[in-house]
């Protein structure tokens, strides 16, 4: 449950949807090699997400601030975690699929012109597997920088107390969400506007997240699809 559709309300994770046809892919690369990796090309270009129940191409996060109001329109009874944060499954692995064609056709044209050499190596003792070592993130505010201001942003079941600091330039979104314990922490890039201080979520850049600070002291939390709210700044 990493993304949810706010044309159907769909929860779950979006499908990869590539353009063309594997037939005429498979064709062309078997007459002639330049007209099949064109075509090739302009496929792997042409690839992206999509909500595998109504076909549109804007599923949500469900860790944003539009996802969470989404998931509390549609599904009111659905609680969201701190363990739905994160790329989606098909993202990934559409990603992991087109690295690997790229590499695997790098291996063979360099196996090809040149034979493999092959050297043995004894083994070590620093060959040896290590135990894993499992790491849990902690949230915690910065020893330095400055804060822009404290808000505390809700939006039906959802409610979250968020916290923009700059640090020499770089900019950080801190966010806790009170109901679930969920927590973010976002790099922010921050553009001009004439309404005030805009800064866009690095980590949602696809879906045009972003922080608008106004003029007037309130926060205002949007997307591509326009502003999802506003609110207040805390004392």
């Amino acid at each position: 449950m990493n993304q949810i559709c706010p044309n159907c309300g769909y929860l779950g994770d979006s499908k990869t949807v590539t353009k063309g046809s594997i037939v005429i892919e498979l064709v062309l690369w078997l007459c002639m090699i330049l007209p099949g990796l064109i075509y090739s090309i302009w496929r792997l270009s042409s690839r992206h997400t999509a909500c595998p129940s109504c076909g549109a191409p804007s599923m949500i996060p469900v860790s944003s601030p539009r996802g969470r109001q989404l998931v509390a329109q549609f599904h009111p009874d659905v609680a969201v975690t701190a363990g739905d944060a994160g790329p989606t499954g098909s993202a990934v692995r559409g990603r992991i699929y087109i690295g690997l064609i790229l590499v695997g056709a790098l291996v063979y044209v360099v196996n090809s012109v040149r034979a493999p050499e092959h050297h043995e190596v004894a083994p070590s003792a620093s060959d040896a597997p290590r135990p894993a070592v499992r790491t849990l993130p902690v949230l915690m505010m910065p020893e330095t920088g400055t804060s822009l201001g404290k808000w505390v942003w809700t939006s039906g079941k959802v409610t979250a107390v968020i916290v923009i600091t700059d640090n020499k330039g770089k900019f950080t979104a801190y966010e806790w969400f009170t109901n679930d314990d969920g927590s973010r922490t976002p790099a922010l890039r921050e553009v001009k506007s004439s309404r005030g201080r805009r800064f866009l979520d690095t980590t949602q850049a696809d879906f045009g997240e972003y922080f608008l600070i106004l003029k007037n002291g309130e926060l205002e939390v949007g997307d591509k699809s326009g502003p999802v709210g506003s609110t207040r700044r805390a004392l």
